[in-house]
């Protein structure tokens, strides 16, 4: 998987340059701020990209659904004809 920038904080990508937010005359001593958990940091970490469901398996059917539920269950216990 690619892997993506993020905050050493919390390892979330909501993360931003505050150098140009800032105003030329006040000189900060972080160049980057998390919008997670409000971190202040130099420079950014990197990880491993997830996907936008946040799963490992990106083939997986996303979270909470019936479709998920029915991936996890064991065929058997589904029932039907075979």
């Amino acid at each position: 998987m690619p892997e993506t920038s993020c905050c050493p904080d919390c390892e979330s990508a909501q993360i931003y340059n505050t150098s140009a937010h800032t105003m030329h005359d006040r000189v900060s001593e972080y160049n980057w701020k998390c919008r997670e958990c409000g971190h202040k940091f130099d420079a950014p970490q990197s990880r491993e990209a997830k996907n936008p469901l946040g799963q490992d398996d990106p083939t997986a059917p996303p979270n909470g659904t019936v479709a998920a539920k029915l991936d996890e269950m064991d065929p058997d216990d589904l029932g039907g004809a075979a």
